[in-house]
């Protein structure tokens, strides 16, 4: 078992270079497509990937704030990372992890 950024991951998408995942610990930015793929070419049956991650809207929301990225100009992300973000930000956060779009990636393999 073990984690990793998901280089498809909501934060590193919106940030690109500025996320906290593009650093030089991850040489390499996997997705749960491509980590399977790699895991199976290398002898390991994938049990289980995911993306648990919990603070990826919050990540953008402080980025935005700080004016490191422009999303007011922007009506939908102005909606979910401000003027209603009590509500449909955990909503949001949800819909990321439920399709692997968290910058989490969370893998259990086994040796084939």
């Amino acid at each position: 078992m073990f984690t990793c950024p998901n280089g498809r991951g909501f934060d590193t998408e919106m940030l690109g270079k500025e996320s906290p995942s593009v650093d030089t610990e991850h040489v390499n930015l996997f997705n749960p497509d491509s980590i399977q793929v790699l895991l199976r070419r290398s002898g390991f049956e994938v049990v289980h990937v995911e993306t648990p991650g919990r603070l990826d809207v919050e990540i953008v929301r402080r980025a935005a704030i700080a004016e490191e990225i422009d999303l007011l100009r922007d009506p939908f992300w102005k909606r979910i990372l401000f003027l209603e973000f009590e509500s449909l930000g955990p909503e949001f956060q949800d819909f990321l992890i439920k399709n692997r779009l968290s910058g989490n990636l969370r893998v259990m393999a086994r040796k084939s």
